[in-house]
């Protein structure tokens, strides 16, 4: 069929629809009783009472506003957030029955950390059941508040010569003129003597007569044979350990596999790295691991085994007390040994 035949229909249709629209229109505006028309209440209750009306839409889901505020209360976990921190509870000096610091507790070591204050500990032995059972292992450090009914107490301070305790106040009073109550305790002296004990009751003293003739009056400092353990990362190398490695110590090096490090950031040679360590092995139980990096002894860095055991040769006149700075995983850490004099 031609192009032109097919828009002519088209047009020709098109003026038809049109001519029927505006004929509607015209007949519409002939009749001004339907223009007037207004449609009543009744009329419109007629119409639209046979149509049912729709079925509310079901929503499965829970409330929106509901599972976000559950989502940001329960932290996107689950769990439920813990409780918020109880505030200490602060009580005037006016209102409180203080009994003595001294009646409640007595100091028996004092370990001060001189690098952080903080750190500081406070070895006690307490008088009353219900103070020992609120402090962990006998332990008090700068800030630690005292057990009920005695929280008022406070550790204000540790050195090494005493312990200072702090009597507290209300939050929001002010501080009394003269400062807060205080009160300080000291450790045990030690007697001037080669050895002492301490007793049952926490008293330093003289040990009893053994009634050896000719004992002599001035006692050596005791030294164990077998490495011990003094805190995390100190260790005292025992006298009988100590003859042992001078003698085998190709031996026990044997025992560890290792090589030297290289740092892949910067190609250069930096350390001992440790590959496996034999469970029960000597390098085992003075703290080496698989992964250990040793980086230096007291400052010195070493880069193999041969440079580390010279360092140690040439100056063991020179140190008792031995730095080995260790890294594991990007993590440094220090190995402290002390070897006999």
């Amino acid at each position: 069929m031609p192009l032109t035949l097919i828009k002519s229909v088209l047009w020709l249709l098109s003026l038809g629809v049109f001519g029927v629209l505006g004929w509607s229109l015209y007949d519409y505006k002939q009749q001004p009783e339907l223009l007037q028309t207004t449609v009543t209440q009744e009329a419109q209750t007629t119409v639209l009472d046979p149509v049912p009306e729709p079925e509310p839409e079901v929503d499965d889901l829970a409330d929106y506003a509901q599972v976000m505020a559950n989502f940001h209360k329960l932290r996107w976990t689950g769990e439920l957030p813990p409780p918020p921190p109880k505030e200490p509870t602060r009580v005037a000096q006016s209102e409180v029955k203080v009994t003595p610091v001294a009646d409640l507790l007595s100091v028996l070591y004092i370990q001060v950390d001189t690098r952080n204050p903080a750190g500081s500990l406070a070895f006690v032995r307490f008088d009353n059941a219900a103070l020992a059972r609120d402090t962990a292992d006998g332990q008090l450090r700068p800030g630690n508040a005292l057990g009920s009914p005695h929280e008022h107490w406070s550790v204000e301070s540790i050195s090494a010569e005493e312990v200072v305790f702090e009597l507290a106040v209300k939050e929001g009073e002010e501080v009394p003129e003269g400062g807060l109550e205080t009160e300080a305790l000291q450790p045990p002296t030690p007697l001037e003597s080669g050895i002492v004990f301490v007793g049952p009751d926490g008293e330093v003293m003289l040990p009893p007569d053994l009634g050896f003739p000719n004992a002599p009056t001035e006692f050596t400092g005791y030294w164990p044979e077998r490495t011990t353990e003094i805190r995390p990362g100190f260790r005292q190398i025992g006298s009988a350990d100590s003859d042992e490695f001078g003698e085998n110590y190709l031996d026990y090096i044997n025992e560890v596999r290792h090589r030297q490090y290289r740092n892949p950031r910067n190609g250069k040679w930096e350390g001992i790295e440790i590959l496996s360590v034999p469970s029960g092995s000597v390098a085992s139980q003075n703290g080496l691991k698989s992964g250990d990096i040793i980086k230096s002894i007291n400052g010195h860095p070493v880069n193999s085994v041969n440079e580390a055991i010279t360092f140690a040769k040439d100056n063991s006149d020179a140190y008792d007390t031995w730095n080995v700075v260790i890294e594991n995983a990007g993590r440094e850490r220090t190995e402290t040994y002390q070897t006999p004099d």
